[in-house]
């Protein structure tokens, strides 16, 4: 027997049909994991500064929630489409990631975003 094979006798087998057994995890289920929850916080951590207006978290995340598209953010924020290109700028230059051009970042701090909602829903124990 190769050292990098298990036998099927063996203990981690075991383990490892059970394993595969299971159900795969919920997107929401796997966006709950304390280090995801810690990587989507730093995903947005720029943007939590003191001195950066609270308009440019509220602007990015309406967008993200809105599939990235400019003109109906601009309508539930009660904006020009060039006031919300302004703000994503701005949130660009901050998290030093591209939203409006290629390569772009928004499917990770969409990803993020769901996190960070699913924490905030669901809190975990004290």
């Amino acid at each position: 027997m190769t050292p990098h094979l298990v036998s099927l006798s063996h203990p981690e087998a075991t383990v490892r049909r059970d394993a595969a057994r299971a159900p795969a995890p919920s997107l929401g289920e796997l966006l709950q994991l304390p280090r995801v929850a810690a990587w989507a916080e730093h995903q947005f951590r720029p943007l939590h500064a003191p001195e950066t207006p609270s308009f440019v978290l509220d602007t990015l995340t309406t967008w993200l929630r809105l599939d990235a598209c400019i003109a109906p953010t601009a309508a539930a924020l009660s904006l020009s489409t060039s006031a919300v290109r302004k703000r994503l700028s701005r949130a660009e230059s901050l998290l030093q990631r591209s939203l409006l051009r290629p390569p772009s970042a928004v499917h990770d701090l969409w990803l993020a975003q769901r996190a960070l909602d699913f924490v905030a829903r669901n809190p975990a124990p004290a």
